[in-house]
């Protein structure tokens, strides 16, 4: 009798266990997860040019996820690598549309490929490649024109609107 005891206490407690803490469940198998390699103005980006690059997955309506899903720790030879940890509170669930956004220095850079940055967030497990091509065209970068008139006349104009952040750009002419 006591031995029936024990095994009715241990099958409680483990479905009790796997009911009520399902992090408890993340033991199971690893997160999904993407890579791929990241392409700027038609350069693939390796560890010898990513300095100040950063990459953030963000929920189709661009809110964060809690905690922020990033990768800025450079990458591993020419690809980055991001864990999706579709068993956690606030993370993607598998089949969500997720965002991929690629930031240069605090900039946002535009993300061509995927398609709007867009992806469909893989099953636990799941290891999808995903390569990212990015413009950086006057996104956040200062620009000199110099034009063929004569005179020392500059000019410094300010351009922004909408959601874009303001940017200098400076005309010669």
């Amino acid at each position: 009798m006591p031995q029936k005891k024990f095994f009715v206490l241990l099958f409680f407690s483990v479905t009790v266990t796997f009911i009520f803490y399902p992090s408890c469940s993340h033991a199971l198998g690893p997160p999904a997860r993407i890579y791929g390699n990241i392409v700027v103005n038609n350069t693939v980006l390796t560890q010898d040019n990513d300095d100040g690059y950063s990459i953030v997955i963000t929920q189709s309506d661009g809110s964060h996820y809690s905690p922020v899903i990033m990768d800025n720790d450079g990458l591993t030879e020419t690809f980055y690598i991001i864990d999706l940890d579709v068993e956690s509170p606030d993370k993607p669930d598998a089949g969500d549309t997720a965002v991929i956004h690629v930031y240069r220095k605090g900039e946002e850079l535009t993300v061509i490929s995927p398609l709007n940055g867009e992806f469909t967030v893989g099953a636990m497990g799941d290891l999808t490649q995903i390569d990212i091509k990015v413009n950086a065209t006057l996104s956040g970068f200062r620009q000199s024109f110099v034009g063929g008139q004569t005179g020392s006349k500059e000019q410094k104009l300010k351009m922004g609107g909408g959601n874009s952040l303001s940017k200098d750009v400076e005309i010669r002419y």
